[in-house]
């Protein structure tokens, strides 16, 4: 991958969300959700980690909705590569994996949320995403 700094994008620019997720049905559903109530976000899903890269390394997005269970192995490491190229990128980790362990190794590894599928509705998603949004360009951490 080249080059570490992030691409410069005008403020004007519509927020951008990349979901990086295996569901098809709940990528349709979240992005329904999104669009309902956040218009005005552009929301791209991807379903491998080389073409999540490939959409990050060109277009920044501000948010990344990340299922770990999307990597054969490591996918709390990927959080860490992800901070690494683009600290100011909000990263939430949406998961099934929701043990103690997975959420204390995402949020050490740089993840700004963690929310497991089996507890968090819809509605509470596009909550978490509008947080993240409004803290947009602002300080880190969690929201």
């Amino acid at each position: 991958m080249a080059g570490n700094t992030p691409k410069a994008r005008p403020k004007l620019e519509s927020p951008k969300v990349l979901l990086l997720e295996p569901s098809a049905i709940f990528v349709q559903t979240l992005k329904k959700m999104i669009q309902a109530r956040l218009p005005h976000v552009a929301v791209t899903h991807t379903n491998s980690p080389e073409q999540a890269d490939a959409y990050i390394e060109t277009e920044s997005p501000d948010v990344v909705f990340l299922d770990i269970s999307i990597f054969p192995k490591h996918g709390i490491h990927y959080i860490k590569a992800l901070k690494h190229r683009q600290p100011q990128l909000k990263v939430v980790v949406l998961t099934t994996h929701d043990s103690d362990e997975h959420k204390t190794a995402a949020l050490e590894e740089g993840a700004d949320c963690f929310i497991s599928k089996n507890y968090a509705d819809g509605s509470h998603l596009v909550d978490f995403l509008q947080a993240a949004l409004q803290q947009r360009g602002g300080q880190s951490g969690q929201f």
